[in-house]
């Protein structure tokens, strides 16, 4: 029987003071830089394929408490629980336990579009192996 997997996003706010580019410099994983057209947002991303798992940070003031936005997406619940909470530990950015209720909607549009990129790089993956 083939068990189909299924794609899992976690996605925390936070704070930080220092900038983003600082922060994730503080942290094991291997950040890249990307530059969105037509969006300010700082952004950092990178793919695990240990995990697998893909690792956003973007730092753009959602909310006057909250200017980053943390997304971990793998197969697993707690590969994302573990992961994201190794990066608040190595980073210093201060992270909620709950999205306020303001920001759950639009948030949920993202999740979709970081899903696909997820996809992308485990496709890729497998391809290589």
């Amino acid at each position: 029987m083939n068990q189909e997997k299924v794609v899992r996003t976690l996605m925390r706010l936070g704070a930080s003071s220092l900038s983003l580019e600082e922060a994730v410099q503080n942290s094991t994983e291997r950040f890249e830089g990307l530059r969105i057209m037509n969006v300010s947002a700082a952004k950092y991303i990178t793919f695990n394929p240990r995990g697998p798992y893909l690792l956003s940070v973007s730092g753009r003031q959602l909310t006057p408490k909250y200017n980053v936005l943390i997304t971990c997406t793998s197969y697993s619940d707690e590969i994302n629980r573990i992961t994201v909470e190794q990066l608040e530990k190595e980073t210093g950015i201060r992270l909620t336990t709950e999205t306020p209720k303001s920001l759950r909607e639009p948030l949920k549009l993202a999740v979709r579009g970081i899903d696909a990129v997820f996809l992308y790089f485990e496709r890729r993956r497998l391809e290589r192996n």
